[in-house]
């Protein structure tokens, strides 16, 4: 509660002085009297507006951002919604009077941290899209660009001098969100996305199925084939197995065929020729066990006798 009645107070002063300052630059302003003087003071003040808003934008940002610390991670659009406020205060500070063009070290410094703060933004509309809205597809291209913005702040920030208020937790903070939470984020994501497709029936790179899909896609949910019957369709059907257990075909290997041929071609003694040969083999092995029962009783008879 202490926090908050300060940081009101604090955020009340400089409204105010702010709005003093913007009183002096529009009388200056709307005076006839165009010397150095008067252009000077104007300067001036317009100076003093851009060092007012910057100490208002860091109080509001960071304000927010300690509001933002206690919110669940997992709660993407909350998330999404405060770094879009962030990136509204970081964004406007590119327009503050005072720099020196694009190679202004400060511009740099607020363009690093918009690049950022777009970066984390993206990144939780992208989880939103995933698991809220169950809409993959936009949530994918939501999380690569992500990915591009990280890459792109990365740079940014290195490129800026040393002076960067934070600028090593906002280094690592990226790296983590790049090497850790992006990788499986659009892996799930990705995931997600084949599976649909294979649920739909489409291919990778079709685009006129849609109507067909659909149809067939339900057909297969509602489908009381048995698993055993659906093992390259992704789908939930409801039956698992049939009871009794269905007949199915197995197809022979080529080989089978050519071991039985010269016993099927003679259709009226095969069973006959089959039958008989199975019980000569069946005899020889039978011998053969009985030799080697023999052999062990012999064996062991040497030694009790």
């Amino acid at each position: 509660q202490k926090v908050e009645t300060n940081f009101l107070s604090r955020l009340s002063v400089l409204d105010d002085a702010l709005a003093s300052v913007q009183s002096q630059i529009s009388s200056l302003s709307s005076a006839t009297a165009t010397s150095s003087a008067s252009s000077n003071k104007l300067q001036e003040w317009m100076l003093w507006k851009s060092y007012f808003t910057f100490q208002k934008v860091r109080a509001v940002s960071q304000h927010t951002t300690v509001l933002l610390n206690g919110i669940d991670e997992n709660k993407h659009a909350e998330r999404a919604h405060v770094y879009q406020s962030l990136y509204q205060h970081a964004n406007s500070l590119l327009s503050l009077e005072g720099g020196d063009g694009d190679e202004d070290e400060f511009a740099l410094q607020a363009m690093a941290n918009c690049y950022r703060l777009r970066a984390y933004k993206t990144y939780h509309m992208g989880m939103y899209y995933y698991e809220q809205r169950q809409q993959n597809a936009q949530g994918l291209a939501l999380l690569k660009h992500s990915e591009k913005l990280c890459n792109r702040a990365l740079e940014e920030i290195a490129a800026c001098d040393e002076d960067m208020e934070h600028a090593e937790d906002y280094m690592n903070g990226l790296e983590d969100l790049l090497s850790s939470r992006l990788v499986g984020a659009v892996a799930a994501v990705e995931a997600a996305v084949a599976m649909e497709r294979l649920m739909l029936g489409a291919s990778a790179g079709g685009a006129g199925a849609t109507t067909t899909v659909h149809s067939s896609s339900s057909s297969t949910a509602n489908s009381n084939r048995s698993l055993l019957q659906r093992l390259d369709d992704m789908d939930a059907g409801p039956a698992l197995a049939d009871i009794p257990p269905s007949v199915l075909p197995i197809p022979c290997k080529g080989v089978f065929y050519d071991l039985a041929y010269d016993h099927a071609i003679h259709h009226a003694d095969a069973m006959d020729a089959i039958e008989s040969y199975i019980n000569r083999h069946l005899l020889d092995e039978e011998k053969t066990d009985e030799g080697d029962n023999n052999m062990k009783r012999g064996f062991f008879s040497s030694f009790f006798g």
